[in-house]
């Protein structure tokens, strides 16, 4: 294991709700656990918080205050050349569902107003910036063989966003190693979270974020823009 600077150079920037994401951590537990379970059992846990386990054999290296552990990665940083807002629309369609028509006696009607068809209008922030980079202390050979099955990141990758043009991992100094263990969501009470100035929120501190046990009050860094040149 050892300090590294994760670069990924973007074709269109990349959509996310927050400042802290996408996480390296999350990236590379994704192709993980995509190996461990295979495709078809990895699609359909993917989207059930209640069949998700705890992630291990991510190549970071980690860190525990005593009760929690999370790994040594720092939250992304990059510098936004534009911030807006986009809209994408989900409508249910009618047409091809026809040959799923139930027989007759049923209502025939489909609830759009509310319910798992509901049409929506869902808000996106994208990020248009041409890299996004994160500081860690890891094993160089197995992430770039990860990140190497990685196309895109952050939100709306079936609307083409986040798409990425290259990955590069290459050595780094103290700094980085300073960067990977500090600039990220730590627990409340740990000595590092004292400097942070970002707000204390609930967070998922290690993957994967949505299951319950790994969500804890984290002290949240504030967006750094770029890494120092001796990073």
């Amino acid at each position: 294991m050892q300090p590294l600077i994760v670069t990924a150079e973007l074709r269109n920037g990349f959509v996310s709700s927050d400042p802290w994401s996408p996480a390296l951590d999350g990236i590379l537990a994704y192709q993980v656990m995509r190996e461990k379970l295979g495709d078809e059992e990895f699609a359909i846990r993917n989207h059930r918080s209640d069949l998700q386990e705890p992630v291990t054999g991510v190549p970071l290296a980690e860190e525990s205050d005593g009760t929690l552990s999370w790994y040594q990665c720092s939250s992304p940083v990059y510098q936004v050349a534009l911030e807006h807002k986009r809209f994408f629309h989900r409508r249910f369609d009618a047409k091809p569902a026809e040959k799923y028509w139930e027989p007759p006696g049923k209502s025939g009607k489909v609830l759009v107003a509310a319910g798992p068809y509901k049409n929506a209008r869902l808000p996106a922030t994208h990020h248009i910036t041409p890299r996004v980079q994160w500081a860690c202390i890891g094993d160089p050979a197995e992430i770039r063989r990860l990140l190497a099955k990685t196309t895109a990141i952050g939100g709306r990758l079936g609307a083409g966003m986040g798409r990425v043009r290259e990955w590069h991992v290459e050595p780094a100094g103290e700094e980085a190693e300073t960067l990977a263990r500090t600039h990220r969501p730590l627990p409340v009470g740990h000595t590092a979270a004292e400097s942070l100035t970002g707000p204390v929120m609930p967070w998922g501190i290690r993957p994967p974020g949505r299951n319950p046990a790994n969500i804890t009050e984290c002290a949240m860094p504030s967006h750094r823009e770029a890494l120092d040149a001796e990073a």
